[in-house]
């Protein structure tokens, strides 16, 4: 248990550090470019959809597993029916 409260201290304190840059490392540290994330998530989905093999046609309920600050979710939401998202 002491590691999983430690684990959750050291993630809290990132997001505090600079939360975009920990969701999406890619992006420039510090200088958090708050279209360019919600844009990653767009790019994301396409990326993930693509090697599944699968499309959306706006009609499903789809389930995210691992959402954290939702940069995913909101892409999905514009694509089905119903998102239900779950950050564990």
């Amino acid at each position: 248990m002491a590691d999983e409260h430690h684990m959750g201290e050291f993630w809290d304190e990132r997001a505090r550090e600079d939360a975009l840059y920990f969701v999406d490392d890619r992006m420039a540290y510090g200088a958090p470019d708050e279209q360019a994330f919600w844009a990653g998530g767009e790019e994301a989905v396409d990326l993930i959809l693509g090697e599944l093999g699968v499309s959306l046609s706006g009609d499903e309920t789809v389930v995210e597993i691992g959402c954290g600050v939702g940069r995913i979710t909101r892409a999905l939401a514009g694509r089905a029916r119903e998102v239900v998202a779950l950050d564990v």
